[in-house]
């Protein structure tokens, strides 16, 4: 099956810039991530490629609301407009999900051609950096944890719901700390004010039978129904995000010390070779699942950059795969459980084009 799909992709023609190269061991950096093949990642770029459209999600922008993105790092530099100082490692592994660069090495993302710009919201009016960029995507892998955190994030999030009036919102569900319940901003989802223009996004994982198997979030949990709002995406399994250099070493050193560490050896990965050489690391939960649908955002806007935000969301949200969990109706979507459903870049992307085409 993969040689069969990487076939594919390097035998295709195209009237615009291919998304693979040749001599480059692409199908190796598409598999390490293993959550692009289970949202039909690769269907859906040989079809964008087929109708001479945009592949990648190029030119786009998915701002990272984070720590900051390391301009260092291969995955990330060429792909980064603008960002704040970086002060940990979660925007860096955020932002590659979504649009890690398919340089032959390493990974790639979802939106391999798109740019990011990031700003940390936890710093006094750094979010205003970003009122010059047309941002297709908010990527909010955070919440709030104090109600001072809380009146602080809504105060930002109407200034860029306003500022940037045709941008989706995609955001963690769940952050809620130990509480069985969504915390802000996702709670916020089907408020006046956001007027549709966000996504709560889930994590799945896959067990040893390639079922899908859920952790504590729920669409609907806790009184907090979100299902019109909501779909899962991958979040477990080997999703792989950038480590920067700093991060890397401090990492080795609490290990070494007997410290406590953020990451496992296990979880580190090592690519290139010196003194070339650059780190990814393996993590999980909703901070990885959200940054697969801001890349499906930038895809979906590159091959219908007209289609507006709310359009957008609708449609990423009813081309989900259908997928029920424990007391769910089967037949009935959105569900408590799964919302709409699991990401299928490939199903939205060719509803995205039929649009496009009826305009």
């Amino acid at each position: 099956m993969r040689n069969n799909i990487f076939a594919a992709l390097c035998a295709l023609t195209s009237m615009v810039t291919p998304i693979y190269a040749q001599g480059q061991d692409f199908a190796k950096e598409y598999y390490l991530q293993s959550g692009l093949e289970y949202i039909g990642a690769s269907h859906a770029w040989q079809y964008i490629e087929s109708n001479g459209l945009q592949p990648g999600g190029r030119d786009r922008v998915i701002a990272i609301l984070d720590d900051g993105l390391d301009r260092t790092h291969p995955e990330l530099g060429k792909r980064v407009l603008t960002s704040n100082p970086v002060t940990g490692n979660h925007g860096n592994y955020v932002g590659a999900i979504a649009a890690a660069e398919w340089n032959g090495t390493g990974m790639v993302g979802v939106a391999p051609f798109a740019n990011l710009v990031a700003a940390n919201p936890g710093t006094k009016d750094e979010y205003k950096t970003l009122d010059g960029y047309k941002i297709d995507a908010f990527t909010i892998a955070m919440a709030a944890e104090t109600e001072e955190e809380k009146a602080e994030f809504e105060t930002i999030l109407k200034y860029l719901f306003k500022k940037h009036s045709d941008a989706v919102f995609v955001v963690s569900g769940g952050q809620a700390g130990d509480a069985p319940k969504h915390g802000y901003p996702a709670a916020w989802a089907k408020e006046p004010w956001v007027g549709g223009r966000m996504i709560v996004v889930g994590a799945l994982n896959l067990n040893a039978q390639n079922i899908f198997v859920l952790g504590s979030f729920k669409c609907n949990q806790e009184g907090q129904n979100l299902v019109d709002f909501c779909l899962f995406a991958p979040g477990y399994d080997k999703v792989y995000g950038a480590l920067g250099k700093k991060y890397k070493i401090e990492n080795d050193a609490a290990l070494a010390n007997g410290t406590e560490s953020e990451y496992d050896a296990t979880d580190i990965v090592t690519v290139g070779t010196p003194p070339n050489e650059f780190y990814l690391v393996e993590g999980g939960g909703t901070s990885a699942a959200a940054p697969f649908v801001s890349g499906a955002v930038a895809v979906i806007r590159a091959v219908h950059p007209d289609l507006p935000a709310k359009d957008v969301v609708q449609v990423l949200l009813k081309t989900s795969k259908m997928y029920s969990g424990a007391g769910d109706n089967p037949s009935v979507q959105p569900s408590n459980t799964f919302g709409w459903g699991i990401l299928d870049l490939n199903a939205a992307v060719r509803r995205a084009i039929e649009l496009k085409t009826a305009k």
